[in-house]
């Protein structure tokens, strides 16, 4: 059976893609015509690696800002991809935003995604507020050509304080959770961790 691309209109397309089944998915973007490759399963790498350079990124203060993977420095943007770059939407991602005619906001819940580009030697760390904010911003990424390569739902008031620059003294952890219902049960225990100082270990839902 032939699978036909998606079309990816706006950002509501985007999120629409979250918790599939699929492991990947050819895409296009509708305004551009430019192909993108959706994927939905979790690799090794976002066990292991993702979650270093998210604590990395908050402890070097350098969310939003490109850093060096080795050493955690700043450094300058990576060149974007020259084939066709990838987003890996999360489980996370599911997360359906309450919406009016004056905000868009995740009560609880803010977004979290890694991106890259040519050489895969550096990362750049970005937190958004809300679930549109992080799709937006992903879907701008890759149609510049760069790859976002994790993403995950997080606790707010957590991804505030890092955001923030105030995780300077005590040591980030991230554990894997397997829904964004999770974190909003366990947010009250996060809090309290972070306000008793030491070791945070922070739920993340990918």
């Amino acid at each position: 059976m032939e699978i036909f691309p998606v079309i990816i209109s706006d950002v509501t397309n985007l999120l629409a893609q979250a918790g599939k089944g699929y492991q990947t998915q050819q895409a296009i973007f509708e305004t551009t015509q430019k192909p993108v490759i959706l994927e939905y399963t979790a690799n090794e790498c976002c066990f292991t690696s993702y979650p270093k350079v998210l604590a990395r990124g908050a402890q070097s203060k350098s969310i939003g800002k490109w850093l060096d993977i080795e050493s955690g420095e700043l450094c300058t943007p990576d060149a974007p991809y020259p084939h066709v770059s990838k987003i890996v939407i999360s489980r996370g991602f599911t997360y359906k935003p309450v919406i009016d005619v004056f905000t868009t906001y995740s009560p609880s819940l803010s977004f979290v995604y890694i991106v890259q580009g040519m050489t895969g030697t550096k990362a750049k760390v970005v937190l958004a507020e809300n679930v549109i904010a992080a799709g937006t911003g992903m879907m701008h990424e890759a149609m510049n050509g760069y790859s976002v390569v994790f993403s995950a739902a997080i606790e707010k008031n957590v991804a505030s304080l890092i955001e923030k620059s105030s995780s300077s003294w005590f040591a980030l952890e991230f554990f894997r959770v397997s829904s964004w219902e999770e974190i909003l049960t366990g947010s009250d225990f996060a809090l309290r961790q972070l306000l008793g100082g030491g070791v945070l270990n922070i739920p993340l839902c990918f």
